[in-house]
């Protein structure tokens, strides 16, 4: 119970952290002003200037709305003056941030939805994405989440993808719409996408506000050693990029976790550095917020009169807003229910609860507030809608009648057009036609002249295998002739005999080059043949390499046996062994894997 106050100022300031520009202007000072006067005074009456107005509204939004409600009323007449929608749209919304941030919430709504309109009407893209988004961050401040997510994620959709900055600033505000509804699992991831693309842009102070941001998710989901990680995250780049309001909250943050695990010390360490920056800086709901939490942490180290002074302290010093009564009541019950005081314990909370109804009306009065100008503002857009329907109908009918002739003539001219038009397709199509077919026979003349080259050749080089072939066969016959002469055990003593022996012998030799030859010619046919089977299986000899180029020849058996000089009965043993080595199966027939190899 003692989380819920501090947690409400968490939330408040993840929705100032997603203004990024306005806080940032904000933490830099009055010297942001003076620089964008002196450019003011450089520029004249044209859209450079709105830019520049627009810009100083947003350096004031924080420190001084009335500047600020003055910067975006001259950029808004300068933008009417020059007709420029970007500037109007913008003008409009600031103007809406300026009474949001006066907590006047019925104007603020009614700037919103003036905006949105002029930039749909105008299709004002850049325009309308930074109205849904601030229509989006003022939903989310009245718990409307549903409302918020869905304007926020259409002002995403209408950022261009090369606006980094923009999209960045997108992931951050969808984030924290879904920590603020409880839904942390998206909240984080959009956070992360948020931190993903400041990290790529170099952008410490931005990078900041996230790790803040994700800390305080983690500090919802009662994950205190996470959320105290992004935190000194945050507070090591706050150091150096200074940041008043985002430093103080966090150490704020810090304290509320330290407060939670026990480590009153720690927390009053770092409660003390958030008073010290909050009070310096005027940040009077952060010094609030910080008194509250120091009086819970006094409380709890069981300094009692300590605590109640505190509380005592910001009804009467710090005047307090109705939010921040109600935080103030529920640390004293909590004070005096600790002290054992139930009876203060429980006036306050009679306080506490009449503050809370106090909210209640004050929040069903925005609401209210809200549903009148949504109602007021629909009946002006039904009026626009039927005087325009109006003005339709007479235009309509005030060139009906030129509109038929029109009709006529222009259908007239089409049909003689239509006409001539299908004329040229047909006799193009003709053309084409005729032109086609001329190709077509082109290239069967010329496919049939390639075919019959090629039956050519392959008829030459089967003469050339034959040739081979026949050599080969008058070799065998001269080995068998020597083979006769050698058994021929009489005559070896006869050296005419022997000299026969010899010259058989070198016409052998000069016979063994014929294979090499038929080799060759063989695979100028049959290209790579010998490769493929030696690949399919290196143990085959020559003889069975000679004996599948004869099969892949088309040469019957008794053919092969009288070439290779041996018995018909070989041929089929040597086929046997030739389709072992080749793996084949006794069902598999050698002829045709030659022949389809």
């Amino acid at each position: 119970m003692q989380r819920k106050p501090v947690m409400k100022a968490v939330r408040s300031c993840i929705i100032i952290c997603c203004l990024i520009p306005y806080a940032r202007n904000y933490a830099q000072g009055p010297s942001i002003n003076d620089s964008l006067e002196k450019r003011i005074s450089h520029h004249g009456q044209d859209t450079a200037m709105v830019n520049e107005l627009l810009h100083l509204s947003y350096a004031n939004l924080y420190n001084d709305s009335l500047s600020a409600f003055y910067y975006a009323r001259k950029a808004i007449a300068l933008s009417d003056k020059l007709k420029y929608s970007f500037g109007q749209v913008v003008g409009r919304s600031r103007l809406g941030d300026v009474y949001f941030q006066s907590d006047h919430y019925k104007e603020a709504y009614a700037q919103y939805i003036q905006a949105r309109d002029i930039a749909q009407a105008r299709n004002e893209r850049g325009g309308l994405s930074i109205v849904y988004n601030e229509l989006g961050l003022f939903h989310n401040s009245l718990h409307e989440f549903d409302k918020a997510l869905d304007y926020l994620q259409r002002s995403l959709r209408l950022v261009r993808p090369s606006n980094l900055a923009a999209k960045g600033g997108r992931f951050l505000n969808i984030g924290v719409a879904y920590g603020a509804a409880g839904d942390y699992k998206h909240a984080l991831a959009y956070l992360n996408k948020a931190l993903v693309i400041y990290d790529r842009l170099q952008s410490p102070a931005d990078i900041a506000f996230i790790y803040h941001n994700i800390g305080n998710a983690y500090l919802e989901q009662s994950f205190p050693d996470k959320a105290l990680d992004y935190y000194n995250k945050a507070l090591a780049l706050l150091l150096v990029h200074q940041n008043t309001r985002l430093q103080s909250s966090t150490y704020l943050n810090m304290a509320d976790v330290y407060l939670q695990q026990q480590s009153l010390e720690k927390a009053m360490q770092y409660i003390q550095q958030t008073l010290s920056l909050a009070d310096k800086a005027g940040f009077n709901s952060i010094s609030i917020e910080g008194r509250v939490m120091l009086s819970r942490i006094l409380a709890r180290k069981g300094q009692f009169r300590e605590s109640e002074a505190t509380l005592r302290e910001i009804r009467q010093e710090w005047s307090p807003n109705m939010e921040q009564r109600k935080l103030v009541a529920d640390a004293g019950v909590g004070l005096y229910r600790q002290e054992g005081n139930y009876r203060k314990a429980f006036d306050l909370s009679l306080q506490a609860a009449a503050v809370k109804d106090t909210l209640q009306k004050l929040a069903n009065k925005k609401h209210m507030d809200l549903l009148e100008v949504s109602f007021q503002t629909s009946q002006h857009q039904a009026q626009i809608v039927l005087l325009q329907q109006q003005n339709k109908w007479k235009t309509t009918l005030m060139y009906f009648g030129a509109g038929a002739v029109l009709l006529c003539i222009v259908i007239i001219v089409i049909l003689y057009y239509n006409k001539r038009l299908k004329e040229k397709v047909y006799q193009h199509g003709q053309k084409m036609l005729q032109d086609e077919n001329s190709r077509i026979l082109a290239e069967r003349a010329l496919i049939e002249e390639k075919s019959l080259r090629v039956r050519q050749e392959l008829d030459h080089r089967n003469r050339e295998l034959s040739a081979n072939i026949i050599h080969t066969d008058q070799m065998n016959r001269v080995l068998s002739e020597l083979r006769e002469k050698l058994t021929d055990n009489v005559r070896m003593s006869d050296s005419n005999h022997l000299e026969e022996i010899r010259k058989l012998i070198r016409y052998n030799l000069e016979l063994t080059e014929d294979w090499q030859k038929f080799k060759l010619h063989f695979e100028e046919v049959h290209p790579a043949f010998f490769d493929k089977l030696m690949q399919l299986s290196s143990q085959l000899s020559r003889n069975e390499l000679k004996h599948c180029a004869y099969i892949r020849m088309n040469i019957s058996n008794k053919e092969v046996a009288s070439l290779l000089n041996v018995h018909p009965d070989s041929v089929k043993m040597s086929r046997y062994r030739i389709k072992k080595k080749l793996s084949l199966q006794p069902k598999d027939d050698l002829s045709t894997y030659i022949l389809n190899l």
